[in-house]
């Protein structure tokens, strides 16, 4: 059985607020488990990208009760890509030496994000057109 958007969303706006909270406040010991050096440059990556999450956060909190449609269907396809993007990184930047394994959580995290959101976005956008339904 799939996972309700709604269910999906308040759970993604948790993990995103947690995010916020710790890219915020503690981008240190975040950076620390990647096995990445802290540096007041990346602190200040780190805080900007915080304000992303918050973002993000209240989106995907907000849409929580969207009816499926084209909005609903842009957030699932806008989230899905952007977790598979940050799992691709991920990967790279440990491939590459510039991460430790603790990047592996985030990037399977990302990964379960991704699939979650872009089958979320394959039902939806199956209803908007049923030419497209699975067989």
């Amino acid at each position: 059985m799939m996972i309700r958007f709604k269910t999906l969303a308040q759970l993604s706006s948790a993990l995103c607020a947690v995010l916020f909270c710790a890219w915020m406040f503690a981008p240190a010991t975040l950076l620390h488990t990647w096995d990445v050096a802290y540096a007041d440059s990346a602190g200040i990556v780190a805080r900007r990208n915080a304000a992303l999450f918050a973002a993000l956060a209240l989106t995907l909190y907000l849409v929580r009760e969207a009816p499926a449609g084209v909005a609903r269907a842009s957030v699932c396809a806008g989230f899905a890509l952007g977790s598979a993007i940050l799992a691709a990184l991920g990967v790279f930047e440990f491939a590459s030496g510039h991460a430790g394994a603790g990047i592996g959580s985030a990037v399977v995290v990302e990964i379960a994000m991704a699939a979650l959101f872009a089958l979320r976005w394959r039902d939806d956008h199956a209803q908007l057109r049923p030419s497209l339904a699975r067989p």
